[in-house]
């Protein structure tokens, strides 16, 4: 199983296994695994997550982004401690890949129904190059150990200003939507 990030976009090339630890996560170790997929069922995947305490570093659980590939997608999204991807078995080639503005985010998808279960990157924050990446939970199927899955509606929603990240102007993590994002 790879652990190191900056293997993310070479990984997806392994059979079978994203198998990447979230590196930009330190103490940070979800234990609840959840089982995910695409509106077609293309794209299966799963991942450890902790839908009850925040993240160490954005201090959120789950985060809505007002950058406008996030607001157009509408993705509510969290830090998966460990990612495994089921199938496609040749993600890297079976997967559409979108990159925009500088390159550095790998959003993948479903080629068949359009959907966006996961993306990983690198930003630049402080000088400091952080890698990351992101589940979609609204991708979510359910935990793997049959229990209910939690209600979404119930956790508390942080708000990141990405539509100005770029420019280097954003206002970082917020309790309410920045401009130009919603609820």
């Amino acid at each position: 199983m790879r652990t190191c990030l900056d293997c993310f976009a070479n990984s997806l090339t392994t059979k079978h296994s994203l198998g990447v630890k979230n590196m930009a996560a330190l103490n940070f170790n979800p234990t609840t695994t959840y089982t995910g997929s695409c509106h077609c069922g293309f794209i299966k995947y799963q991942c450890t997550l902790d839908l009850e305490t925040p993240h160490p570093a954005t201090k959120a659980i789950l985060t809505k982004c007002n950058c406008t590939w996030c607001f157009k997608n509408g993705s509510l999204l969290a830090s998966p401690g460990e990612l495994t991807v089921l199938s496609p078995l040749a993600p890297d080639t079976e997967l559409t890949t979108y990159l925009f503005h500088n390159k550095t985010t790998k959003h993948q998808f479903c080629p068949k129904c359009g959907i966006e279960c996961f993306f990983g990157g690198t930003l630049v924050s402080a000088g400091k190059t952080i890698q990351y990446y992101r589940v979609n939970v609204l991708t979510l199927d359910g935990r793997a150990d049959g229990r209910p899955l939690e209600d979404l509606r119930k956790i508390k929603v942080m708000y990141w200003d990405g539509r100005k990240a770029g420019g280097g102007s954003a206002k970082g993590m917020g309790s309410e939507p920045w401009e130009g994002g919603v609820w």
